[in-house]
């Protein structure tokens, strides 16, 4: 066996305890909002306003709205507002603003980076490649391929009767489309590079869960909450100044 495949292995089952065990230790629930002092608020984000880090929360029953900055919630809060559509439609108008090319790289780079990982990973279960640069070409041709042929079909269905229908068509011949590229590129059968497709959407999926909701379970809260203002917060706009200290 290789030993990276045995290195692999032998995290595998703490890696997918902690998944496991992150589902039902979030901290927070959708529509419920902590202060920094402790507060709990039950009530859904309605409006953002981006120049004075302000959001408005309105209670699901009373209708009732308040607002709050940004600096008096805590961190699992904050996170919950940024990945809110509150906050991404509230930037103002123009593409060229720091803020929002932070946050379409992170956007961008953040999925791209899981999916080589997944793939890699994925990679080295079934098809016992261990090298990561097959990872990256067949990650690289592969959804490159599938985005093309997606998109194509995208503007035929615009001007086609079937529309809908022809876009499900689309996504299916780009999903083979990228198993066949992988299969190719980690020459193995057809069968396999569908199964290699599949699972490193879901190692993905788990590595990105990890990282977001995991790491905390690792690492000290206040760590990642430092990481997460000075890489995340801060510079997509969601709050200004320096953290709190112990939030």
């Amino acid at each position: 066996m290789l030993p990276g495949l045995k290195i692999v292995k032998s995290v595998s089952l703490p890696f997918l305890l902690l998944v496991l065990s992150g589902f039902f230790t979030l901290g927070i629930e959708a529509g419920e909002w902590r202060t920094f002092d402790g507060q709990v608020l039950k009530a859904d984000a309605v409006d953002f306003d981006f120049p004075t880090k302000m959001v408005t929360l309105e209670n699901p029953e009373t209708r009732a709205r308040a607002n709050y900055s940004t600096g008096d919630l805590d961190f699992k809060s904050k996170r919950l507002l940024f990945f809110h559509p509150v906050f991404h439609r509230s930037f103002p108008d123009g593409f060229m603003q720091k803020e929002k090319l932070w946050l379409f790289g992170i956007a961008i780079l953040s999925p791209i980076a899981l999916l080589i990982v997944g793939m890699w990973l994925a990679g080295l279960f079934i098809a016992k490649k261990f090298n990561p640069f097959s990872a990256i070409g067949a990650f690289l041709g592969s959804w490159i391929a599938g985005v093309i042929l997606t998109v194509c079909y995208l503007v035929f269905a615009q001007k086609s009767e079937f529309g809908l229908g022809l876009i499900y068509i689309g996504i299916l011949l780009a999903a083979l489309v990228m198993a066949m590229f992988i299969s190719a590129m980690y020459q193995t059968t057809f069968l396999k590079g569908i199964v290699i497709f599949v699972a490193h959407l879901v190692f993905a999926a788990l590595l990105g869960y990890v990282l977001i909701y995991g790491m905390e379970k690792i690492v000290s809260l206040d760590d990642v909450s430092a990481f997460w203002h000075q890489w995340v917060f801060q510079p997509t706009g969601l709050v200004e100044g320096p953290p709190r200290e112990g939030y």
